[in-house]
This record gives C-alpha cells, sequence and structure tokens, in this order.
C-alpha cells in the first residue's frame, strides 16, 4: 500500500509539472500573438500612413490650373499660401484618422520651396515637354462679356493696347532685368556666313514662341490676349503694342541695312557703278566719299523695299544677289542730289512704317526678279536668338501672366505657381516624410 500510495504522488507531481508547463507556454504563445497583432497593426497603420500621406499631397498637386495648362501646356497649382497648404493636409488627415482614436497623428510644416514654376529648369523642362508633345493652345473665353478685365483699361482696341498700371507691371516676372538685342552681333554672323539653322539651334523656345503666341503679321488662331503683337514684346520688352511693333521694324531695319550694305561692297559691278555715279556728282578728290555715302543710301532705300516686301507677307533672302536686288542706283542717286541741293541736310526718306492693318493691303515696293529666302516670322526667330536666355525666359512668363491676368484672374501671378510639395507626417510617433511633384 505504501508503493502505490507513492506512485500516485509521482504521477500527481508529474501532472502539476505539466501544468505549469503547459500554462508557460500557452503564456509565451498568447505574449507572441499579441505582439505579433500589434506589430502587424503598428505596420498596418505605417503602411496606410504612406498610402494615405502620398495620396494627401497628390490631391493638392491635382489642382492644377486647368486654364493654364489647357492655354500654355503649363501644369502647376497655386501653392502662394502655405497656410492653406497646411489646411489641406491637415483637413485629409482629420478626415483619414480624426474618427480613430486609437491613431495619434501630427503634420508637420509643408513647403514648396524649389518647385517654383519660375525656376528657369522646371520652366524649360515644361516648354521642352509641351514641344515634344506637340500640345495645342486651346482658348481662354473671356471672363465677361465686355471682353474686359476691370483690371485693364477699356479705351484701348486690340493692336494698340499698351499698359501703364505700376502694380501690374511691378509684379511681372520680367521687371528689373532688362536686356537689349544684340543686333550687330547678329548682323555679324550672318555676313559671316552662318547659316540661319544654325543660328536658330540655340533658341530651345523657339519652337514654343512660334506656336503660344501671336505677332504682328500671324494671329496662329489663339483667340483673345491682351497684346496682339506679342512676340514684338518677347523681343523689344516694350509694353505697349505700337511701340513693340516699330522697336521690331527699326531693328529689322538695321539688319537688312548692314547686310545689303555688306552685299553692295562685295559686288564688283555695283562698287564700280557707284563711284562713276559719285564722280558725276563730285568729280574730284570727294568722289570717294560720295561713293560711300551712295552705297549707304542704296542700301538703305533697299533695305525699305525689303521691308515692304516682308510685311506684304513674302520672303527676303538674308544674302542679296544680282536676282533678289530690286532697287537701281538711280534711286540712291535721287536721294544723295537731294541732299547736296540742301547743303547735306539729311533727308526724311519717304516710307510706310507698318501701322494699322490696312497697311498690309496697300503697300508699295519694287519686286526684284526672284521673290526668294525667309518670311516675317523667320526673321523674328532670329531677333529672339540674340536676347539672353533668362530675358527670352521672363518675357515669356510676363505674356503668359498678362493674358491669365486679363482673361481668366485678375489676381493671377506666374509667381504663386508651383510643381511640388514636401511635408511630414507623424502617426502613432513613427515619421514619415514625402516629396509629391509632377
Amino acid at each position: 500500500m505504501k508503493f502505490i500510495s507513492e506512485r500516485i504522488k509521482i504521477i500527481d507531481n508529474k501532472k502539476g509539472s505539466y501544468m505549469v508547463f503547459l500554462t508557460m507556454l500557452f503564456s509565451g504563445i498568447l505574449i507572441f500573438l499579441i505582439a505579433a497583432i500589434t506589430a502587424a497593426g503598428h505596420l498596418a497603420i505605417d503602411s496606410t500612413a504612406e498610402d494615405f500621406g502620398k495620396q494627401w499631397g497628390r490631391s493638392i498637386l491635382a489642382e492644377y490650373d486647368r486654364n493654364l495648362k489647357n492655354r500654355y501646356g503649363l501644369i502647376g497649382y497655386n501653392g502662394g499660401n502655405l497656410c492653406d497648404l497646411e489646411n489641406k493636409l491637415n483637413f485629409y488627415g482629420d478626415y483619414t484618422y480624426g474618427k480613430k482614436k486609437y491613431i495619434q497623428y501630427h503634420i508637420g510644416k509643408c513647403q514648396n520651396k524649389g518647385y517654383e514654376l519660375m525656376n528657369s529648369e522646371i520652366f524649360q523642362k515644361q516648354i521642352r515637354d509641351v514641344t515634344i508633345s506637340q500640345v495645342k493652345p486651346k482658348e481662354i473665353k473671356l471672363k465677361n462679356q465686355t471682353g474686359e478685365n476691370k483690371n485693364f483699361s477699356k479705351e484701348e482696341s486690340q493692336g494698340t493696347r499698351y499698359i501703364t498700371s505700376r502694380w501690374i507691371i511691378n509684379g511681372l516676372p520680367s521687371k528689373g532685368k532688362e536686356a537689349g538685342i544684340g543686333i550687330t552681333s547678329l548682323i555679324g554672323k550672318l555676313k559671316e556666313g552662318v547659316s540661319f539653322k544654325n543660328l536658330l539651334s540655340e533658341a530651345t523656345e523657339n519652337l514654343y514662341i512660334f506656336v503660344f503666341f501671336k505677332d504682328y503679321m500671324n494671329k496662329r488662331d489663339l483667340g483673345n490676349t491682351y497684346f496682339e503683337n506679342e512676340i514684338e514684346y518677347i523681343i523689344s520688352g516694350k509694353l505697349n503694342d505700337e511701340k513693340a511693333r516699330k522697336s521690331v521694324y527699326r531693328n529689322l531695319l538695321l539688319i537688312r541695312n548692314g547686310l545689303n550694305l555688306a552685299y553692295l561692297y562685295s559686288s564688283s559691278d555695283k562698287r564700280q557703278a557707284a563711284l562713276l555715279a559719285a564722280e558725276a556728282i563730285t568729280p574730284g578728290p570727294l568722289a570717294p566719299l560720295t561713293q560711300a555715302l551712295i552705297l549707304e543710301s542704296w542700301a538703305f532705300l533697299e533695305a525699305l523695299n525689303d521691308l515692304e516686301i516682308l510685311y506684304d507677307n513674302k520672303k527676303v533672302p538674308i544674302v542679296k544677289s544680282d536676282n533678289n536686288w530690286a532697287l537701281s542706283i538711280d534711286n540712291a542717286v535721287k536721294e544723295i542730289a537731294k541732299s547736296i541741293n540742301k547743303g547735306g541736310e539729311s533727308q526724311d526718306i519717304d516710307h510706310k512704317e507698318p501701322g494699322d492693318n490696312s497697311n498690309k493691303k496697300s503697300r508699295k515696293y519694287v519686286s526684284p526678279s526672284s521673290i526668294e529666302g525667309i518670311e516675317y516670322s523667320d526673321y523674328l526667330r532670329l531677333l529672339i536668338t540674340t536676347l539672353p536666355k533668362k530675358t527670352r525666359e521672363l518675357r515669356i512668363m510676363d505674356l503668359i501672366q498678362i493674358n491669365m491676368k486679363f482673361l481668366y484672374n485678375g489676381g493671377f501671378l506666374m509667381a504663386d505657381y508651383y510643381t511640388g510639395i514636401r511635408y511630414s507626417l507623424e502617426v502613432n510617433g513613427t515619421p514619415h516624410e514625402f516629396d509629391e511633384k509632377y
């Protein structure tokens, strides 16, 4: 009996050990499960934080200005007020996590510095993308039936508009950054024989400019714009349709005069003809001086004739030849004779400078044997290549801002538009960083 009693005690002890072991095992498994569940919960929360955080930023980027994209192919959202952006992020955060008591979150300050649409690298990239994609501009309908924005004068007709409002001028991207075109350098390159195509290869914005902006001779079916002579503005920087047009006219006259004079001096026949005429007018030692005056007058008159041809929507070659030279020496001799008869006073040669559109229908010129070469818009391309790259870029932005302000939003500023956003999100103590951009 004693033996049986002892065996029962041993069995009871083993059962107790098994129970302790099972209890410990179960507790360990339970702790592991709780830890696994907790970890899975944290991973799930972190994963959703990453997903939702990205979506919040992308939602802000999705608020891009449709008129800006449709008309100029540029993508940007109005991020000029960081407080508004932070309020939007907090709104999205509250919508996502506001009712979840097990989640504590905090949205840090957002930044969009470095993502300015006016940033040269960003702006150039968008222009390249637009050009490569062959995006076509869509007309912006006028904001109201009067056809005018209250920030602009209603007294000017199209083609004669100008801007004098200081607050509009001071807000332009190009404000304080003026630069002129390099006519002398351009004439020099053309005289040296640099080809038209090689000169244009330096102007990456040319394709964009001649799709999205008007010029005096070609409105490109772009609908309403504040200025009619937009490309002339890019070249001249003058916030006045008429002054911009005349400025370009004078520069084209300088180019043609310089190139025509170079041709005359390169032609032995024409130099000889000028010398014979000079000896008839002023025999003796003054003949060479008179010859130079005749050649200069001849080149200038030919330049005036060239512009009449250009403004009649026809072509004029960069480098002239006998076949496309229009005027005879008689015209130049008459001008020199008039000057001499009036005591050497300079004469105002009668010519028609481009004015209103009616001039296009009544231009008078001597037509050469062969009308060939490049047209008005091509000469504008040449002038644009002489502008510093930054100047071209800023004046493009000027026109975009002026038209968006005039047609769509009186408070529009290019400086308010951005292409990306950075912000942070902390969820249950875990930080998350976001950097979203187009």
